[in-house]
């Protein structure tokens, strides 16, 4: 990254480093801190042992002037993060009788007459810091300053980070990052080439220039990153094009957009929509279906047929008729890993012809089906709109 601001995250608790539970924290707090113009340099997770805690403070302390740290507020005895913070910044912990009224009322809000004596043990704050209060949780957080750093300290559950990120430490460190220079992130969705070949395209087109490039694949893509500075935009935008050129024929989307918005949207046209796949294995069903409105005027039927069921003859298990109905036909693929997808609409039939970007394996199906739902869909897709019109 390429912000002038450095921030790290610091994770604490057992149950994330032993891999018992996934840290989501770390990512969503690592988002919202680039998002904020910040560069986040480290992110650390260290258990419940108080040795690799300070020790993980001192690292990071040398690396960046914001650090925030997640988890170990809690009213059990392996929760004492607030132990750790107060001795590191030798400060003595002080109890705050507001923090412990915050602690009862919680309790009587969910119907509880009184609070477990362990709870006060999550009021207690090193002197001088800042509480930063919890409206979804009994766990206050804290900012303190010292040895040069800014340290939020917050509890684990991810919706009571967000609630005291939202009301009091993201106004804060926008403000400290509004002279910055606001970096601009440029993304594209890339199918059918390997993170290390275009990351070598990519790498090439950027050597001489002041863009970052990151990579992030996730089944079927591999998401392609460039961090720009705003100020360095016009004079970058050639690069830009270029990386947009010579990754062309990969990309199936860019920004936030889903390849499956434009086909979508082509569904309200048609009164019955009818989906015949043969070739993902369910996979288009799935997808279609997280995105589906129960309330939309257009019938969906989708067909699955299993590839035992079905030859690449291009006809479809169930053939759609009427003037507006629209059916869309997927597969079946063929030993190299060849297959059809047909547009047919009362006015047109298109078709074209695909192929998976490597050698089929039985022991990959769940990676091949990913492919053909994923490929099949952005081909749909184009040829909502163009496409070779079968006469």
């Amino acid at each position: 990254m390429i912000n002038t601001l450095q921030a790290s995250i610091l994770t604490i608790g057992t149950e994330v480093s032993s891999g018992q539970i996934i840290n989501t924290n770390s990512g969503w707090i690592a988002n919202e801190l680039t998002n904020l113009r910040m560069n986040v340099a480290w992110h650390i997770t260290v258990a419940d042992l108080k040795d690799d805690m300070l020790d993980a403070l001192s690292f990071l302390q040398k690396k960046s002037k914001t650090i925030v740290v997640t988890g170990g507020l809690g009213p059990t005895s392996d929760d004492f993060t607030r132990n750790i913070i107060s001795q590191w910044v030798d400060s003595p912990l002080v109890f705050d009788e507001a923090s412990w009224q915050h602690v009862l009322d919680r309790f009587v809000s969910l119907g509880v007459a009184s609070a477990p004596e362990s709870n006060r043990q999550q009021c207690y704050f090193p002197k001088g810091a800042r509480i930063l209060t919890n409206r979804k949780g009994t766990a206050h957080g804290f900012r303190v300053e010292s040895k040069g750093v800014t340290l939020f300290v917050l509890p684990g559950p991810p919706e009571e980070i967000k609630a005291i990120w939202q009301d009091h430490i993201a106004a804060e460190l926008s403000q400290n990052t509004a002279e910055a220079d606001e970096v601009e992130l440029i993304r594209w969705q890339c199918l059918g080439l390997s993170e290390s070949k275009l990351g070598e395209m990519v790498q090439e087109l950027i050597q001489d220039s002041s863009l970052i490039a990151g990579y992030r694949p996730h089944l079927p893509y591999v998401e392609i990153k460039i961090w720009c500075k705003k100020s360095q935009r016009v004079r970058e935008q050639h690069t830009i094009d270029r990386i947009d050129a010579a990754i062309h024929r990969w990309v199936v989307s860019r920004g936030d957009e889903d390849v499956l918005d434009n086909l979508l949207s082509q569904f309200d046209n048609f009164a019955e929509v009818i989906i015949d796949d043969q070739a993902s294995l369910g996979a288009i069903g799935h997808r279609i279906g997280q995105r589906w409105s129960p309330d939309s005027k257009t019938k969906l039927t989708i067909i699955d047929q299993l590839p035992s069921q079905a030859t690449r003859s291009g006809k479809p298990f169930y053939e759609a008729e009427g003037s507006h109905k629209l059916q869309l036909v997927i597969g079946p693929i063929d030993a190299e890993g060849a297959w059809d997808v047909w547009f047919k609409s009362p006015e047109m039939k298109k078709l074209q012809s695909l192929k998976l970007p490597y050698k089929r394996n039985p022991k990959r199906m769940d990676r091949e089906r990913l492919y053909i739902c994923e490929l099949s869909l952005a081909a749909l897709s184009r040829m909502a709109d163009k496409g070779i019109t079968i006469v």
